[in-house]
C-alpha cells in the first residue's frame, strides 16, 4: 500500500530532485501546478495524507529531520531554526510494530517567505507594479512567476498587473537552489483593492476651460496634469500623482496637514490647506478638499515677449510671474525659451540661453531662489525650436512666438 501527501502549507520549500533549469518562455502556470501557496511567513509546516481503507488500521509516525516525531493522518510541526530537514513516515500496526519503515521520504526547506515591493497604490483600474524580494541570501533564486486572481501569469523579477473589482490576490514563486536541491517557495497575499476617489476628469475640465482661454500656447507647456499632496510635517509622506484618464484612490494619514496643489504646463490652481482628523474620517476629509479645490482659482504664468535680437523682456508679464512665485514659494519651474531656425544656430542659442540668463537674474533680484528655476533651450527640449524655414517665410504670429519664454510649473513642489 502507498500513501501520498494530499496538501502541504507551504511554509517551507519542498526540495524537488535536480534538473535542468532553462526557461525559454514563461512557463508559470506549469510551475504553479502542485504548489499551495502560503499566506504567511514562519517555521511550521502542516502534513495531510490521504490512505486508502485498508490503510485505516494503520497509524502514521512522521519523523521530522529535528529530533521529533508527529503521529496521526494530519500534524502539524513548527521548527526552530530555518534549514533543511529530511522528513520521513513510518506505518505502525496495530501491535505497535513498525510495518513500513520508510513509507514517504521528502527533504523540506524551512525558510522566509520571498516578499514584493509596489510602486503604487492598488487602485482600481491602475497599474500596479511589483519587484520580488529574496529574504534569504541561502536561497540562491533562479526564477521568479507571479499569479494574479489564480488566473494571470507573469515571469521575472518584475511583473504588472491591472487591478479590477474584483482583484483578489497575488501569489509569489521562486525558485531557485538550496544546498544543491532545487526547491521551490510560494507566497499568497489578499490584495487590498482601493477604490477611486480622485477623478481625473474634473480637474481636466477646469484646466481645458482656461486653455480654450489662450489659444496660443507654446509647445513647451504640452504636458500633463499633476497634483502633489504635501505632508506639512514629514515630506516623505507627500504624495506626487500624474493624472491620465483613469481614477485612482488617495490614502491619508490621520491627524495631519495637507497642502493641495494641482497643476497643467502654466497653470497653476490656488492650493488648499487642509487638516485630516481621526482614521475613519480620513476619507471624507480628502473627499472634501478635492472638492474644494475645484472651485478654487486658477492661476496663470504669463509668456513673456522679447525685441527682435533682444535679451530685454518685457516687464508687465515678467512681474506678474514673479508676484506668483513670491506668493507659492514652494514652486519650481522651468523656462522654456523659443529658439529661431533662420539664420545660424550658434548664434539663435546664445540669444536663447542670453535671455534665460536675464531672466533668472531678473528673478534673484526679486528674491526668487535660483534652486527653484531651470531653464530650457532647443539644445535640452525640442519643442522649443521654431518651425519657420527662414525670416521672409515667418508670418508676424510665428515670429512673435519664436521670440518668447514660457513659464511652466515643474515637480517638484517643496
Amino acid at each position: 500500500m502507498r500513501v501520498t501527501v494530499l496538501a502541504v502549507e507551504l511554509f517551507f520549500l519542498i526540495a524537488l530532485t535536480q534538473r535542468a533549469v532553462a526557461q525559454i518562455a514563461c512557463e508559470a502556470a506549469r510551475e504553479f501546478e502542485g504548489v499551495t501557496c502560503s499566506a504567511a511567513a514562519g517555521k511550521c509546516i502542516t502534513l495531510t495524507i490521504q490512505t486508502d481503507p485498508a490503510g485505516k488500521k494503520f497509524s502514521y509516525e512522521w519523523i521530522m529531520g529535528d529530533g521529533t516525531t508527529r503521529r496521526g493522518v494530519s500534524i502539524e510541526h513548527c521548527y526552530k531554526e530555518y534549514g533543511l530537514y529530511k522528513v520521513r513516515l513510518q506505518l505502525i500496526a496495530a501491535d505497535g510494530l513498525i510495518k513500513v519503515e520508510e513509507e514517504l521520504s521528502k527533504d523540506v526547506v524551512i525558510a522566509p517567505m520571498p516578499g514584493w515591493s509596489i510602486t503604487e497604490e492598488m487602485n482600481v483600474g491602475s497599474p500596479v507594479k511589483f519587484t520580488a524580494v529574496n529574504n534569504w541570501q541561502e536561497f540562491s533564486v533562479q526564477s521568479f512567476y507571479w499569479r494574479f486572481d489564480n488566473k494571470e501569469y507573469e515571469c521575472g523579477p518584475k511583473a504588472e498587473y491591472i487591478l479590477n473589482d474584483s482583484s483578489k490576490s497575488v501569489e509569489l514563486l521562486a525558485s531557485g537552489w538550496f544546498k544543491g536541491k532545487e526547491a521551490k517557495v510560494c507566497l499568497r497575499s489578499e490584495l487590498d483593492v482601493l477604490s477611486d476617489n480622485l477623478d481625473p476628469l474634473s480637474i481636466q475640465a477646469r484646466f481645458y476651460e482656461y486653455e480654450q482661454r489662450t489659444p496660443n500656447r507654446g509647445r513647451f507647456l504640452d504636458d500633463k496634469i499633476h497634483v502633489a499632496i504635501i505632508n506639512s510635517r514629514n515630506q516623505h509622506k507627500s504624495k506626487y500623482l500624474t493624472l491620465d484618464s483613469v481614477g485612482m484612490h488617495v490614502s491619508l494619514d490621520e491627524k495631519s496637514q495637507y497642502v493641495l496643489y494641482a497643476w497643467k504646463g502654466n497653470l497653476l490652481v490656488l492650493p488648499l490647506t487642509f487638516q485630516t482628523g481621526a482614521r475613519d474620517q480620513t476619507e471624507l476629509d480628502w473627499e472634501s478638499a478635492w472638492k474644494q479645490l475645484l472651485l478654487n482659482e486658477v492661476m496663470q504664468f504669463e509668456a513673456i515677449a522679447f525685441d527682435l535680437d533682444s535679451e530685454i523682456a518685457s516687464n508687465q508679464s515678467l512681474n506678474q510671474n514673479i508676484e506668483l512665485l513670491k506668493k507659492f514659494p514652494s514652486i519650481h519651474i522651468g523656462i522654456g525659451v523659443y529658439t529661431h531656425t533662420a539664420g545660424r544656430m550658434t548664434k539663435n542659442l546664445e540669444l536663447s540661453n542670453a535671455r534665460i540668463q536675464y531672466l533668472i537674474n531678473r528673478l534673484k533680484q526679486a528674491g526668487v531662489a535660483t534652486s527653484r528655476i531651470q531653464g530650457y533651450t532647443a539644445q535640452q527640449d525640442h519643442r522649443l525650436l521654431n518651425t519657420c524655414a527662414g525670416i521672409e517665410n515667418c508670418d508676424l504670429e510665428n515670429s512673435q512666438f519664436n521670440r518668447r519664454a514660457e513659464f511652466k510649473i515643474m515637480a517638484p513642489i517643496d
